[in-house]
């Protein structure tokens, strides 16, 4: 909406859905609600434990004061190729829970960006979490973003995620 991509004929607070916050094992996989904010993301134990990586992308993104309130599926869901958690989403293997009328539906984070703000996101559709895959073990990871200032939008940003097996490079996914 602030660069007119968007005009809503009504707006919908989603805050107050406690089902779309927070951070939570799920199997092999870790799954973050959309609502969780990038301060969350950075505070949380459970990603400290088992995928570091997005909490140490949360730290570069905006300011303290964006961090606070910025949630982690608005800096995934719109496309923006300036926002930093998509390439790293790509590289972790994450996929997107998307509900709407129709019910639910995952998508994998690399499929789910068409184009610039071009998603795969169907009319009355929200994202409602993210799940990534517990990296295996003698995982490292990557992420670096070239920018104007601290605190801006990426001007171009990669993200890899290095699994090592027998002293060599086993994986690399990277976006």
């Amino acid at each position: 909406m602030k660069l007119r991509l968007a005009a809503p004929a009504h707006l919908v607070d989603l805050a107050a859905i406690g089902d779309l916050r927070g951070i939570r094992a799920e199997g092999t996989d870790i799954v973050i609600g959309a609502m969780t904010t990038e301060r969350e993301v950075i505070a949380s134990d459970l990603l400290a434990a088992r995928s570091r990586s997005s909490g140490k992308t949360a730290l570069v993104i905006a300011d303290p004061q964006v961090r606070a309130l910025g949630t982690i599926g608005g800096n995934a869901a719109n496309g923006d190729p300036g926002n930093d958690m998509p390439a790293v989403m790509m590289a972790l293997g994450a996929s997107y829970q998307l509900t709407g009328k129709a019910g639910e539906r995952r998508v994998a984070a690399r499929d789910y960006y068409r184009g610039i703000y071009l998603t795969a996101l169907n009319p009355g559709e929200i994202l409602t979490a993210i799940r990534i895959p517990v990296p295996p073990a003698g995982h490292g990871y990557a992420y670096e973003k070239l920018k104007r200032k601290v605190g801006d939008f990426a001007t171009a940003a990669a993200a890899v995620v290095l699994t090592l097996s027998g002293g060599k490079v086993a994986t690399a996914p990277s976006a």
